[in-house]
């Protein structure tokens, strides 16, 4: 009889034994929730201002009546007004906002070398606004027949020439910064068959 009680003893402490493994191992391979970091993203936008270049007056020729020459109609001042336009968008990232935003501001000096650059590559070089608009289509130009192309290079040459100018300025926006909440990467963890092999040997 004392045989049979230690026998059950012992399978009862190896049940015992077994249960704490399997919970322990169960703890192991649920995953936690990462935490969550708060992260600022700054963005700033740099800018060009260029203007249109008026043609120079031209007179209408006399009638054949000995009339004398007409002056050529004023242009609408409007057409030859300053124009803002958008040339690169900056954008960082990181948890303190004031390294985010120095970060920004130490690109600012190339950002709006780059933004001149643009301009006059746009509007005060008529070679390289052909290049750009065309490059833009060569793909497509490729599969369209003779006078198809004529066309549309055509167009891009007046396109250009409506574009001509001169540039004036650059100038950047105010730097606008926003709150987002990501999950921080949760650190690498051993498989729970590794984790559960472990415990069994302790």
């Amino acid at each position: 009889m004392k045989i049979v009680f230690l026998i059950l003893a012992l399978l009862s402490l190896v049940h015992q034994a077994v249960a704490v493994d399997k919970k322990e191992a169960a703890a192991v391979a649920v995953p936690t929730e990462a935490p969550k970091t708060p992260m600022t993203i700054c963005s700033a936008e740099v800018s060009y201002k260029w203007k249109r270049i008026p043609p120079p007056p031209v007179e209408s020729p006399a009638g054949k009546k000995g009339k004398a020459a007409q002056p050529a109609p004023t242009p609408d001042p409007e057409i030859y007004a300053p124009i803002q336009a958008p040339a690169l968008t900056m954008s960082e990232s990181g948890p303190i906002e004031s390294e985010v935003k120095a970060r920004i501001e130490a690109q600012f000096s190339n950002a709006l070398g780059q933004a001149m650059h643009i301009c006059v590559s746009l509007h005060q070089n008529q070679g390289s606004c052909l290049s750009k608009k065309l490059g833009a289509v060569s793909i497509q130009l490729d599969r369209l027949d003779f006078e198809t192309k004529k066309a549309i290079r055509e167009q891009s040459i007046e396109d250009c020439k409506n574009e001509a100018g001169v540039c004036l300025s650059t100038s950047k926006s105010e730097i606008t910064c926003r709150q987002e909440i990501l999950p921080t990467p949760a650190p690498t963890e051993a498989p729970p068959a590794a984790a559960a092999k472990e415990t069994k040997k302790k």
